[in-house]
C-alpha cells in the first residue's frame, strides 16, 4: 500500500453514488442513518434526475404493482413493516398483505431521503442529474475521480457502484434499439389501443407488467409472448395456508454449510415441496440462505442451476398477485395469449410494423406485428455492454466480466488495495457473486453493510487525523 494514500486528509469524507435508484438510495438512507457526528458529503448521480425510482418503481402507471406485499418492503432491515406504516400515515388505504402500487414504493425512497437529510445535522445530500463516464483512482488525491457528461468531474473518499438493471442492446444476436419498445416508457402506449398484434419477447415479472398496463389502456388484440422455456411466474398464495407447517430440519440448517451440491439441494426443496402441496413455504425458508447456498455451490453446479433450474427457480421464487395470474389466465382462455416456447431468430421495421421471425420446437414461423417489447430482462454478459462507464471500468481492469455472465467477476480489479476497499457495488452488478440481490430485502441488508463499512473507514482516518 502506498503511504501517501494511506495518510492523505480525509478532512470531510465523501461518498459519490453512481446510480440513484432503489440500490443508491438504500445506501444513502443507511449513510444517513448511521454516520452519527461524522461529517459527510453523499454526491448521488443519477442521468434521470429522479432519486429512489430507477427503473423498477418508475412505471407508466399504478396497473403495475410490487410482488411483495407491503409489509414486507420497508428500506431498513430492523423496520421490515416501514413501507406499510408510511402508508398508512399517508392514508393510503392498504392491508400488509396488499400489493400496491410500485410507483407509491418510489414516492416512499424519495421521501425517506428527504426526511433523513433534513434530520442530519453533519451530513449533505447532494443529487447530480448527469450521467457518470468514467472512474478513475487518482492517486495524488487519494481520491476516486467519476467523470461527467455535462459537468465538471466529481472527486471522493469512497464509491459506490449502483448502476442498477442494465438494459440490454441486443438478445440471441437480434438488435434491440429502433425494434423493440420498453414496457416502462409512456410513449410505448401511445395508440395502443388501436394495435392488433403485440409482440412480447420475455414470460417473467416484466411481460406480466406490459400485459397489465396494455390492457388498462385500451388494447383488445393478441399477444405473442416467446421466452425460451415459455413459463409465467406462478401466484402468490395465501400466507396463512401455511402458519402451522413445520418444514424439514435440513432447510434450517441450510447457512452453515460450507459445500452443497445442486443435486441434494433441488431434492431438498422437490421433496418438501411435494409433502406440503405448494412450493411456496419452502422457497421462503430457502431464500434467507441463498446467497450462502450460492457462494458453496461449485463452479459447474452454478452452470447446471443456470442451464437447467433458473427458469423454474424463476417462476416459483418470483410470484406475483393472483388477480394479475388470473388475467393472463382469462387471456390465454379467450385466445388473446399465446405463449411460444422459442427464441426470435430476427426482428425489423417494415411498411406494415415489426416482421420477425420465431423459432419454436418444431417450427420457424415469419408474422408481422404492429409493435413489439422487449421485456427478457437485464444484460448480465457485461462483455456485451455498451455503456460508457462498464465499458472503461473493464478496459483499465477496474472490474471483471463475470465467467457466469451475471455481471461482475468478485474481487478481480487493477485498483491498489486502498482503493479497492473504497469500491463498493450493490445491485445486479453483483449477482456472479451473490446471486440474489436484486430485490429490497437483500439490497436493504447489503446498503446496511456498505454504509457500515465506508464509515468504519472514514472513522478511522478522522482518528488518525485528530491524534
Amino acid at each position: 500500500m502506498d503511504k501517501s494514500q494511506a495518510t492523505t486528509p480525509m478532512n470531510r469524507p465523501s461518498v459519490a453514488i453512481i446510480g440513484g435508484g432503489c440500490s443508491g438510495t438504500l445506501v444513502a438512507l443507511q449513510l444517513l442513518k448511521q454516520s452519527g457526528t461524522i461529517p459527510l458529503d453523499i454526491i448521488i448521480v443519477e442521468r434521470s434526475g429522479s432519486i429512489g425510482t430507477g427503473l423498477a418503481y418508475s412505471v407508466p402507471s399504478d396497473v403495475c404493482k410490487l410482488n411483495v406485499p407491503a409489509n414486507a418492503m420497508g428500506a431498513f432491515p430492523d423496520e421490515p413493516q416501514g413501507f406499510f406504516s408510511w402508508l398508512q400515515q399517508r392514508e393510503l388505504h392498504s392491508t400488509g398483505e396488499a400489493f400496491v402500487s410500485r410507483r407509491l414504493f418510489g414516492e416512499y425512497l424519495k421521501d425517506l431521503l428527504t426526511t433523513y437529510s433534513k434530520d442530519a445535522h453533519h451530513t449533505t445530500v447532494t443529487a447530480i442529474a448527469d450521467s457518470a463516464c468514467d472512474l478513475t483512482w487518482d492517486e495524488s488525491r487519494a481520491q476516486f475521480r467519476i467523470d461527467v457528461a455535462k459537468t465538471a468531474p466529481i472527486h471522493s473518499d469512497f464509491c459506490v457502484l449502483a448502476v442498477g438493471n442494465i438494459e440490454r442492446e441486443s438478445l440471441d444476436g437480434v438488435l434491440i434499439k429502433d425494434t423493440f419498445s420498453s414496457p416502462y416508457e409512456q410513449a410505448s402506449y401511445q395508440s395502443i389501443e388501436k394495435l392488433s398484434k403485440i409482440l412480447v419477447v420475455g414470460s417473467g415479472l416484466t411481460a406480466i407488467d406490459l400485459i397489465l398496463e396494455a390492457e388498462s389502456r385500451g388494447f383488445r388484440g393478441t399477444y405473442t409472448m416467446v421466452s425460451r422455456h415459455g413459463r409465467i411466474p406462478l401466484a402468490h398464495e395465501d400466507s396463512a395456508n401455511f402458519a402451522n407447517i413445520t418444514l424439514d430440519a435440513s432447510l434450517s440448517s441450510l447457512a452453515s454449510l460450507t459445500s452443497l451440491s445442486l443435486q441434494s439441494l433441488v431434492k431438498l426443496v422437490r421433496t418438501e415441496s411435494t409433502r406440503i402441496g405448494s412450493s411456496q413455504p419452502v422457497i421462503a425458508a430457502v431464500r434467507p440462505h441463498i446467497q450462502s447456498i450460492w457462494a458453496a455451490l461449485s463452479d459447474m453446479d452454478k452452470r447446471r442451476f443456470l442451464r437447467h433450474v433458473r427458469p423454474l427457480w424463476e417462476v416459483h421464487r418470483h410470484r406475483i398477485p393472483r388477480p394479475h395470474w388470473e388475467t393472463v389466465q382469462s387471456l390465454r382462455s379467450s385466445k388473446r395469449l399465446r405463449i411460444v416456447s422459442g427464441r426470435v431468430k430476427s426482428a425489423s421495421r417494415c411498411e406494415a410494423g415489426i416482421e420477425a421471425t420465431i423459432i419454436s420446437k418444431d417450427t420457424t414461423k415469419k408474422d408481422i406485428f404492429d409493435k413489439a417489447f422487449i421485456c427478457a430482462g437485464p444484460e448480465g454478459d457485461l462483455t456485451k455492454v455498451q455503456m460508457p462507464l462498464i465499458q472503461r471500468l473493464i478496459s483499465r481492469g477496474i472490474i471483471t466480466p463475470g465467467k457466469l455472465r451475471l455481471g461482475v467477476a468478485p474481487s478481480q480489479t487493477s485498483l491498489p488495495t486502498v482503493a479497492a476497499s473504497r469500491l463498493e457495488i450493490i445491485g445486479p452488478l453483483q449477482r456472479e457473486a451473490l446471486w440474489e440481490i436484486t430485490a429490497v430485502r437483500e439490497l436493504r441488508i447489503y446498503a446496511e453493510k456498505i454504509a457500515a463499512n465506508v464509515l468504519a473507514t472514514a472513522r478511522e482516518a478522522l482518528k488518525r487525523q485528530s491524534v
